[in-house]
């Protein structure tokens, strides 16, 4: 039964359309993750025996335990060994989860310069973006990641970057708020030292004026006195001559 499927894989393949063959040819080993509906044929075109070789310990398997060459396990990651021809559809897959990648790192990246820039907060934003980059790590790291770990990287890094900022945000409100609250009492404080100063000059202000109007009565008595003083010695004088 094996055979007879290999042999209708083979026939299919030789009368397929020429568009199945995207004609690149792979110049390093690469991986790359079974999505449901694939088939060796529709990825790999004439060279699906190679990568079927090199995959046979994941290939799917009827209940005796026999190779079925026509059918693939969604989310398996097959090895295409170099030298490949990888069809259309193959190609795409493997430069969607390039592009994929790249995105995750890149936003890693962010992510872990946002961790830098609120490292030493504890606050409840903090945390959770540390705990979201540490998966997002983990994803991006594990073994043979593909393009679900690298999408599930990208959208938590992106996550955590985003509470990492929330963080830093909360930090700068505070000290903005610290700073202004000191500057407020600094106005106070000196609101309130005009005031003081303004009551003691006024105070001044009005001892002068009282001690200017005590010294101006006191004067124009001793000058009246002086004048009576005056106009009674020339009444004596006058008497006398």
């Amino acid at each position: 039964m094996q055979y007879i499927l290999m042999a209708l894989l083979l026939i299919t393949t030789l009368f397929a359309p020429p568009t199945v063959q995207a004609g690149l040819r792979l110049t390093h080993e690469t991986s790359l993750q079974v999505e449901p509906g694939d088939s060796f044929i529709g990825l790999f075109g004439t060279d699906w025996q190679r990568v079927l070789d090199a995959n046979r310990d994941v290939a799917f398997r009827d209940q005796q335990g026999r190779l079925l060459p026509d059918r693939l396990v969604s989310g398996v990651r097959l090895v295409v060994p170099a030298g490949t021809y990888i069809t259309d559809d193959a190609l795409a897959r493997i430069n969607r989860c390039a592009e994929t990648k790249a995105a995750a790192l890149a936003a890693l990246a962010a992510a872990q310069e946002q961790a830098q820039k609120s490292a030493g907060l504890d606050s409840d934003p903090a945390q959770q973006g540390r705990e979201l980059l540490a998966k997002a790590r983990a994803l991006a790291a594990a073994e043979n990641p593909g393009f679900a770990n690298y999408l599930a990287a990208h959208d938590l890094a992106i996550e955590a970057a985003r509470f990492l900022r929330l963080a830093q945000d909360i930090r700068d409100s505070k000290l903005s708020l610290a700073t202004s609250s000191r500057q407020m009492a600094e106005a106070i404080a000196a609101v309130n030292n005009i005031r003081r100063n303004g009551f003691l000059f006024m105070t001044f202000i009005i001892t002068a004026l009282t001690v200017g109007a005590m010294y101006l009565r006191k004067r124009t008595r001793i000058k009246n006195w002086l004048a009576r003083h005056e106009a009674r010695l020339a009444r004596l004088m006058a008497l006398n001559l």
